[in-house]
Parts: C-alpha cells; structure tokens; sequence
C-alpha cells in the first residue's frame, strides 16, 4: 500500500528510478526475485546510470538462474549506457562512469569464461582495458594481465608483445617489470 503511494505521489523520474533501485535490492534480499524484476525494469525507464545500475542487478539475477545469454545482454547495455553518460559528462564524472563501465566488461568477460566462450571473454577484457586506460590504471593492469596470459598459453608472440606493453604502461611494481622486460 505503502509503495504503490510512493508510485503514485508523482516524484521525478529520477528520483523514483533510484528508489524502484533500492527497492529492488530490498526485494532481493528477500529473496522475491520476481518483485526485484518488475521494481528494476521501472529503474530503467528513466535512463541514466540509474538505468545502467539496474541492468547490472538484472544481469546478476539472470546469471544466478543461469540464463548466461541474457546476462550478457544486461550487462552491455549497462556497459553502453555508461559510456553513454561518460561521453556526454557534464558533473565531470568521467572517470567513474568509464572505470564502471570497465568493471562490467571484466564481470561479462568472467561469464563468457565461465561459459567456455573465451574468444567473446578476450573482446570484453580488451574493452574494459580500453575503458580503463586512462580513467583506472589499476583495472587497465589487471585487464592487460589476463590477456597476456591468454596470449602466452596461445604461443602469439604479436600479441604477448602487444600486452606486455601495456601491462607495463600501468607502471606496475618493480619486480613484474623487470620479469617483463626479460
């Protein structure tokens, strides 16, 4: 009775975006998957990185009953409204918008790893070191580390190269440099 006031009282799009959001986590941790749906699909009508949250919450609950594909869809348009948003910041959020954007690409690559998909894997950790470059150092790092990895288990010495070189523009500590660099 409480909630379908609150729908009802006409605040901002926005604001009630963020409380169908809050709202939706309550629900989930209840465990009332189906309220955290409806709750999260109104988040996204507003847009924003309100929006883009929402989809993110979506895209877990779809992984946990293990509908991969559709987690995979949340997440990139959480991941291309970000980038959205970062593209056109006028509160000079950038850097956190694009650094979340990048942490989605590295969750989605995780599921594609997890799904045994690792071409599609390797694309998303490409993208969220792309994100990250310049906006959080530390995931670029983490992002580069793992598709250097993937490039020496593959014998491509093109590739190896190319991430070595950019796991070292993170300027990482001294002895993973000097193991690079031999």
């Amino acid at each position: 009775d409480l909630l379908e006031r609150m729908r009802g009282i006409g605040l901002p799009q926005q604001l009630a975006a963020r409380c169908e959001l809050m709202l939706a986590r309550a629900y989930l941790s209840l465990d009332r998957i189906d309220d955290a749906r409806g709750s999260l699909r109104r988040a996204t009508i507003a847009g924003g990185e309100t929006a883009a949250e929402a989809h993110a919450v979506l895209a877990d609950i779809a992984e946990a009953t293990f509908d991969r594909e559709h987690a995979a869809a949340e997440l990139d348009t959480a991941i291309a409204s970000l980038i959205d948003l970062a593209d056109d910041d006028r509160l000079g959020e950038r850097d956190r918008l694009y650094k979340r954007a990048a942490q989605l690409a590295v969750n989605r690559a995780g599921l594609f790893d997890r799904s045994g998909q690792y071409a599609l894997a390797s694309e998303d950790y490409e993208r969220a070191h792309m994100l990250a470059q310049v906006h959080a150092p530390e995931l670029a790092g983490d992002a580069a580390r793992t598709l250097l990895s993937r490039a020496v288990k593959d014998g491509n010495a093109n590739t190896e190269r190319r991430w070595i070189d950019a796991v070292l523009a993170t300027r990482p500590p001294a002895e993973e440099r000097a193991a690079l660099l031999v």
